[in-house]
C-alpha cells in the first residue's frame, strides 16, 4: 500500500479490500472436499474514559469524554484442501453520554482468499473501513493486525476537525516456484481513501502499484528478495501525481520455532511535477527494516524499526519512521500483562516542509487480561499519547484508560 516494500511473516500479506466475489471465483472449484463453515464471533463491552479525545495542544479546549463502547466482529472461515475463504465485519461504537458529538460508529469488512497448487500461491486480500479520522489518524500503541516488518500509511495525526475516512483497498498476489529454492513473486496494490470533507487536515488519495521479486532459499530456514517496485499517489486536490520507483532487498531468517528475524535495505525514487504554486520535485530516499519476534511459552516480545516512503492524508508522499515494540507475558493460565510502545516521526519527502509537517506522535499502552471462564474475560488497559507539529508552539499529550468484558466462545489460549 505504499512506495515501500510490504513482507509478512509466514503468509504473505492478507491484503485487504471489498472484492468479495474475486475471491469467491477464486476458490469455487474446491467445493467437494471443503470443511464446513467455521465461525469465530467476538463482542467486547467497553466503559472508556480520555482526558483529551482529539489530542488538542492548545491549553484549554482538550475534550474529556467518559462512557462505554461495544466492539464487535465475527470471522466467517471455510477451508478446502488447497483453498481458503475468510471474511470478517465488524463494528465499533462509542457512547459518550455528556458529549453525545464525540460519539462514533464505524464499520469494517476484512477478507482474505488463497489457493495454493503445487507450484503456486495465490492470495488475494481485500478491507473496507469507514470509521472517524480520530481513530484513523491516532494509531493504536500494540499496532494490532500488523505484522513483522509490515509498513503502515496514511494517518497524519490531525484530528481537531470532526469528520469520516472511508477506506477501499485490495493487494493480490501471486508466488511461484521457480525451481526448489527460487520463487518469482508478483504483488499489487490499490487503495482508495476518501473523505466525508477534503480539508487542509484530511486530503483523500488513490495510490496504485506493485512489485516483482525473487526469493533465494538460503538454507530451510533463511532466505533473501530482491524486489523492484513501482507506485502512483494521486491525491484529491490540484497537486500533481507523485511517482515513485524503488528497490529492496530482504533477509528473513527463522533460526528456531521460537525467533524470527528480518533485515531490509533499499531505495525509493519520488518524482513530481510543478503544477501553479506547487514546486516540482525528484528525490531519493532510503528504505529500510529490521526487526525480531520471539515466542516464547509464556512471553511474547516483538521489536520493529522501519524506514518507509509512503502516501499519507496531507496530500503528499511523506518519509515515515517508526518503531514498535510489544511484550506480552502470561502470569498464569488466566492471567497475562502487556507493555505496548509506538513512536511515528514523519516528513515531507522534498525536504521543504511547505506542503507536509514534520510530525512527532508517541504513544504507550500497558495492561492486563484475565481469563473468568474459558469463554469471558476481563481487560483494562492505560494508554497514553502524545504529539507534536513543527510549526507549533505546544505539544498534545492525552490519558486514556478502558475497562472490557470480552465474550470469546471459541478461543483457543
Amino acid at each position: 500500500m505504499s512506495s515501500s516494500y510490504r513482507k509478512t511473516t509466514g503468509a504473505r500479506w492478507r491484503v485487504q479490500a471489498p472484492t468479495a466475489l474475486a475471491a469467491v471465483g477464486l476458490l469455487g472449484a474446491q467445493a467437494a472436499s471443503a470443511q464446513a463453515w467455521i465461525f469465530d464471533p467476538r463482542v467486547e463491552v467497553q466503559a472508556v474514559y480520555n482526558d483529551n479525545n482529539r489530542l488538542s495542544d492548545q491549553p484549554g479546549e482538550e475534550i474529556e469524554v467518559e462512557g462505554g463502547g461495544v466492539d464487535a466482529q465475527v470471522t466467517a472461515r471455510k477451508q478446502w484442501a488447497a483453498s481458503l475463504f475468510e471474511f470478517t465485519p465488524r463494528v465499533h461504537s462509542t457512547f459518550y453520554p455528556s458529549d453525545s458529538e464525540e460519539e462514533s460508529t464505524d464499520y469494517y469488512a476484512d477478507l482474505r482468499g488463497e489457493k495454493r497448487t503445487q507450484r503456486t500461491r495465490t492470495d488475494i486480500g481485500a478491507r473496507f473501513a469507514d470509521e472517524s479520522v480520530v481513530t484513523s489518524e491516532l494509531l493504536e500503541a500494540d499496532f494490532p493486525g500488523v505484522g513483522l516488518g509490515d509498513p503502515v500509511s496514511g494517518d497524519a495525526g490531525r484530528v481537531s476537525v470532526r469528520n469520516r475516512r472511508k477506506l477501499a483497498a485490495v493487494q493480490p498476489s501471486f508466488d511461484f516456484d521457480w525451481t526448489e529454492r527460487r520463487h518469482l513473486t508478483l504483488q499489487a496494490h490499490y487503495v482508495d481513501i476518501s473523505y466525508d470533507n477534503n480539508l487542509f487536515e484530511q486530503v483523500g488519495y488513490t495510490d496504485i502499484g506493485g512489485a516483482v521479486g525473487m526469493v533465494f532459499d538460503l538454507t530451510q530456514r533463511s532466505a533473501l528478495e530482491v524486489n523492484v517496485l513501482a507506485t502512483r499517489y494521486s491525491p484529491d486536490n490540484d497537486t500533481e501525481d507523485t511517482n515513485s520507483t524503488g528497490i529492496v532487498g530482504e533477509w528473513r531468517m527463522s533460526p528456531s520455532r521460537i525467533t524470527n528475524f528480518y533485515f531490509r535495505l533499499g531505495a525509493t525514487r519520488a518524482e513530481r511535477d510543478a503544477q501553479g504554486s506547487t514546486p516540482s520535485f525528484s528525490t531519493s530516499s532510503f528504505n529500510g527494516g529490521v526487526g525480531v519476534a520471539w515466542n516464547f511459552q509464556v512471553t511474547r516480545i516483538v521489536i520493529d524499526a522501519l524506514r518507509t516512503t509512503v502516501p499519507s492524508s496531507q496530500g503528499e508522499v511523506v518519509d515515515r519512521d517508526e518503531l514498535r515494540f510489544r511484550l506480552t507475558r502470561s502470569f498464569s493460565p488466566r492471567v497475562a500483562g502487556f507493555v505496548a510502545l509506538r513512536g511515528i516521526k514523519t516528513q515531507g519527502v522534498d525536504d521543504t516542509g511547505i506542503a507536509v509537517e514534520g510530525r512527532k506522535y508517541y504513544t504507550g499502552r500497558t495492561g492486563f487480561e484475565w481469563r473468568t471462564t474459558r469463554a469471558f474475560s476481563l481487560e483494562g488497559a492505560y494508554e497514553y499519547k502524545w504529539q507534536e507539529f513543527e510549526s507549533q508552539p505546544n505539544d498534545a499529550r492525552s490519558n486514556g484508560i478502558t475497562l472490557s468484558v470480552v465474550w470469546e466462545p471459541h478461543r483457543l489460549n
